[in-house]
C-alpha cells in the first residue's frame, strides 16, 4: 500500500495535512506528493520518507517514487 497525493486538494484539507493524518494512522505508510507548485514546502511541511513529484510528469516517474519509498519499508512481522 502506498498514498499519492496532490498537494492542493480544494478547499479543505491539504495534501500536506492528510499525509500527517495517514502517518498518525500508520507510520511506515509511504507518501508520494505530486505538485506543481509545492515543491519549496517539501522540507518543512513533508512528512519523513517521502517523496515529491513535480508537474507536469510522466508515469515512469511516479513508479519509480513508489518503488523506492516500497523497497525501503520495513516488512510487518504477523503472527
Amino acid at each position: 500500500n502506498a498514498v499519492v497525493t496532490d498537494i492542493r486538494l480544494g478547499s479543505g484539507t491539504n495534501g500536506w495535512e492528510l499525509a500527517r493524518d495517514i502517518r498518525g494512522v500508520v507510520s511506515t505508510m509511504p507518501i508520494v506528493y505530486i505538485s506543481g507548485d509545492g515543491a519549496m514546502d517539501w522540507h518543512a511541511e513533508g512528512v519523513p520518507q517521502s517523496i515529491i513529484i513535480a508537474k507536469p510528469f510522466v508515469m515512469p516517474q511516479l513508479i519509480t517514487a513508489l518503488a523506492t519509498l516500497l523497497n525501503q519499508q520495513v516488512p510487518i512481522a504477523r503472527p
